[in-house]
C-alpha cells in the first residue's frame, strides 16, 4: 500500500491520518505513479529535486501536490493526469520556529 513520496506529506492509500480524512471531506486524493517516459521521469524528479535513482518503482506522489489544470477530467472511470502534469512540493503544514533569544535582544536594542 503506498503513501507518497514527498518528504513530509503523510497522505498514503491505507490507514488515513485524520488530517487526510478531513481534506477527503471536499476533495478525493488520488495517487499517481512515475511516468515511464524517461524524460517526464526526469523532469518528475527535478520539480521535486530528488534524484532519479532514489525513486522506487512502486513510489507514488498524491494528487495535492498537482494544480487542478493538471488533472484531464474527460474521463468518468478514474482520475487522470495530463500528459504535460509536472508535481510541485506544497507543504501544507509549515512550521516557523522563533529564536526567543534573538526577539529578546531585538527588543532590547529597539527600546532601551
Amino acid at each position: 500500500m503506498p503513501s507518497c513520496i514527498i518528504v513530509g506529506c503523510n497522505n498514503r492509500t491505507f490507514r488515513k491520518s485524520k488530517k487526510q480524512e478531513k481534506i477527503e471531506e471536499e476533495q478525493k486524493i488520488t495517487f499517481h505513479a512515475f511516468p515511464n517516459n524517461k524524460i517526464r521521469r526526469l523532469s518528475w524528479c527535478a520539480a521535486l529535486n530528488i534524484p532519479e535513482n532514489s525513486v522506487k518503482q512502486n513510489a507514488v506522489i498524491c494528487s495535492m501536490h498537482f494544480h487542478s489544470k493538471d488533472f484531464d477530467k474527460s474521463s468518468l472511470v478514474c482520475v487522470k493526469l495530463k500528459a504535460d502534469a509536472i508535481p510541485h512540493v506544497r507543504y501544507v503544514d509549515t512550521i516557523v520556529y522563533i529564536c526567543h533569544m534573538c526577539v529578546r535582544l531585538h527588543y532590547f536594542i529597539i527600546f532601551i
